[in-house]
């Protein structure tokens, strides 16, 4: 975004940022690093758990002024929050159906009637609510998606 925008951007990101066994059945992907540098720098040089708040909001720091990290359930928090002029939104949370469809109606609720909507995980096999609900909300809502580079749904809503 900064590469794109400058300093005039604003995100919102919302994350569980919870190690307990509650969101089990929320399917993570794997949350360990392909590359064993990435796992060295965060065990032993910056001591983080990458997926932690603390570790985001330092990775994110540069960009204080400009982001916002809110930690909760989406489930629970999406339907509070006021995004007025939304053009792009990036579900990567929960991998539930209930979960993903959630997090689409809440935000085709808010977003800018011309932004876009991506999700993740499509492809992600032992993932299959997210493809369901992806699937079971174009149809309610009678809006098309198209698959992007086999892992993303994309709406784009013109």
């Amino acid at each position: 975004m900064f590469k794109n925008h400058g300093d005039n951007f604003n995100y919102i990101g919302i994350d569980i940022f919870d190690n307990s066994n509650v969101y089990d059945k929320e399917i993570v992907p794997s949350k360990t690093f392909n590359n064993p540098l990435k796992t060295l720098y965060f065990r032993y040089i910056k001591k983080q758990n990458p997926y932690s708040l603390a570790a985001v909001e330092d990775l994110l720091s540069k960009f204080k002024k400009n982001i916002k990290i809110i930690q909760g359930d989406t489930n629970q928090i999406l339907h509070n929050i006021n995004l007025k002029n939304i053009d792009f939104i990036f579900i990567d949370g929960g991998h539930d159906y209930k979960t993903v469809k959630n997090d689409l109606v809440q935000s085709f609720k808010i977003i800018n009637k011309n932004g876009t909507i991506l999700c993740d995980d499509w492809n992600l096999s032992q993932a299959l609510g997210v493809r369901e609900a992806i699937k079971d909300f174009s149809k309610e809502q009678n809006v098309n998606f198209e698959i992007v580079h086999e892992r993303f749904a994309q709406f784009n809503l013109q």
